[in-house]
């Protein structure tokens, strides 16, 4: 076989044939691996999976996935064998062809090619079209922390729900979902960034478009979120019977920080009804629920919970307020403690003097030894609280550190040492564990970010087996094992992330 192609490459004409086609393979192979830009792959990649045994699955096997994959080339030369099918298919059914292919001779079979190449040109246009549109289809625009969703995607839906814009003018729903693509691409990918009326996203266009609506005040309130509370009042009074459930966090956010907790009156049955809304309404994923039940139930009565984020306090309060469990515990929002009138709230509730600093000199540790000299409550906090201090002193940080001790799912703020382990082990007697090692399946109100949640059973709880295994106790450590480790398999994190936790884990294997 060598010595005949080398023979071959004497030949000046059939070298440069043999050239030109490594050339053009070369080429084809290039575009075989190079993506469309500006198309979500693995979107498409979903789609077409989820549209198995449909002429698109079988146009992605043809071409080697490459289809599933928006390279340039992805259609290679399956519209012309697809076209050249269907004429031959054409010249039985259609007599005018038939005659063209029998009769025609040279010119006939010239003019079939011809015809082949017209169908072949189609095809590919058909093709492309569905990927084109494909890539600019608006999608529901969540938070990042729902959908886990990258930049690219989110400066995709920014486009495509420009044209939904364009389209419908007066639709809330367009609006939104654009205010919300380039919400998140900015603060979350770009970093927090001062405003000015000139970068203010697209609230000059929507207040000409859409004044006087729900979604307007609303997007209005959240590019300030401090200021402005008038447009959230406002959105409050026009909240639509159909409102989206991620919408209602940012006005719970709110409703929140100025009282509503506390308040016995409208604004608080104001505030309890939308957390009902969330709870029938399976906002929430179920595992993140359980989660914060497993802390709310680890909490001795009466206790204080110091915490951050929406998984983390909207999940507790709405168990509160929506499920009548554990209302005995008082939830505290750690980011609105810089805000005096909600210092203030929390003091007066909790029957003690307020808490005088200026904004500027206000720590977190500070406050908290405030409320644990000033009352017989016990204050917790979640586990990451003391990576998140703002402090001035190194050594303040590091006496109020001293001052936390784990029990369980959770830190306690103890000023006095004391047998934490035994307190500790108080708390995990009173968790629900089994539901870790059930199968996870995926719903539609899942979010990617509370695979966070299932983590922290592997980094706080792992002690607990030694435990079991120093009091003899094996069979409860292998099964304590097999339920942190399902904690982690069960979850939907990358590979690489799954085995770092395993590996952490096998450190405690009894």
């Amino acid at each position: 076989m060598f010595k005949t192609l080398a023979n071959a490459w004497k030949i000046p004409e059939l070298r440069k044939k043999l050239m030109f086609t490594i050339f053009a393979l070369l080429i084809f192979r290039l575009g075989a691996a190079v993506p469309v830009p500006y198309i979500d792959t693995n979107a498409l990649s979903q789609y077409l999976t989820s549209r198995s045994g449909t002429i698109f699955d079988l146009i992605n096997a043809m071409s080697g996935s490459a289809f599933s994959m928006a390279t340039v080339f992805a259609l290679s030369i399956q519209p012309y064998i697809n076209s050249s099918i269907i004429i031959q298919l054409l010249t039985v059914a259609i007599p005018a062809l038939e005659r063209l292919a029998k009769e025609g001779g040279e010119e006939g079979r010239k003019k079939i090619a011809q015809i082949t190449r017209y169908v072949t040109v189609a095809l590919g246009f058909m093709l492309t079209t569905f990927l084109s549109i494909f890539a600019q289809k608006a999608e529901p625009v969540r938070a990042v922390i729902i959908s886990g969703q990258d930049s690219a995607w989110y400066a995709r839906q920014a486009e495509a729900w420009e044209a939904e814009v364009k389209k419908h003018p007066k639709s809330e729903k367009a609006w939104l979902n654009l205010f919300n693509a380039k919400y998140y691409l900015k603060f979350w990918f770009d970093g927090l960034k001062e405003h000015t009326p000139a970068e203010n996203f697209v609230m000059t266009r929507m207040e000409q478009a859409i004044p006087e609506t729900f979604t307007y005040n609303y997007c209005r309130y959240r590019i300030s979120m401090t200021s402005d509370s008038v447009f959230a009042e406002r959105a409050l009074t026009m909240i639509p019977d159909d409102v989206d459930l991620e919408t209602v966090d940012a006005l719970l956010g709110y409703l929140w920080r100025t009282g509503a907790d506390l308040d016995k009156g409208e604004r608080g049955a104001q505030f309890n009804e939308m957390l009902k809304w969330q709870y029938e309404g399976g906002y929430y994923p179920d595992f993140a629920l359980r989660y914060n039940y497993n802390q709310l139930e680890g909490m001795p009565e009466n206790a204080i919970y110091i915490g951050q984020g929406d998984l983390d306090l909207f999940s507790k309060i709405m168990m509160q307020r929506a499920m009548n469990l554990h209302k005995d515990k008082f939830i505290v929002v750690s980011s609105f403690l810089f805000l005096p009138n909600y210092r203030d709230g929390i003091c007066k509730h909790l029957g003690i003097p307020p808490y005088e600093i200026e904004a500027s000199q206000f720590r977190l540790s500070k406050f908290i030894h405030y409320l644990s000299e000033n009352t017989d409550r016990p204050i917790y906090l979640n586990a990451s609280v003391p990576y998140n201090l703002e402090s001035s002193s190194n050594t303040e940080n590091k006496e109020f550190c001293d001052s936390l001790y784990q029990e369980g799912l959770l830190l306690k703020y103890s000023t006095t040492p004391y047998d934490n382990a035994t307190a500790a082990m108080r708390a995990f007697e009173k968790y629900h564990l089994e539901y870790l090692t059930e199968p996870r399946f995926r719903t539609e109100n899942y979010w990617k970010g509370s695979e966070k949640l299932q983590v922290n059973y592997v980094t706080l709880l792992p002690k607990f087996i030694q435990r079991f295994k120093a009091a003899g106790d094996e069979k409860r450590a292998q099964w304590l094992y097999r339920t942190l480790r399902a904690s982690i398999t069960n979850t939907e994190l990358d590979e690489a992330t799954k085995q770092r936790y395993l590996q952490h884990l096998e450190n405690f294997r009894p």
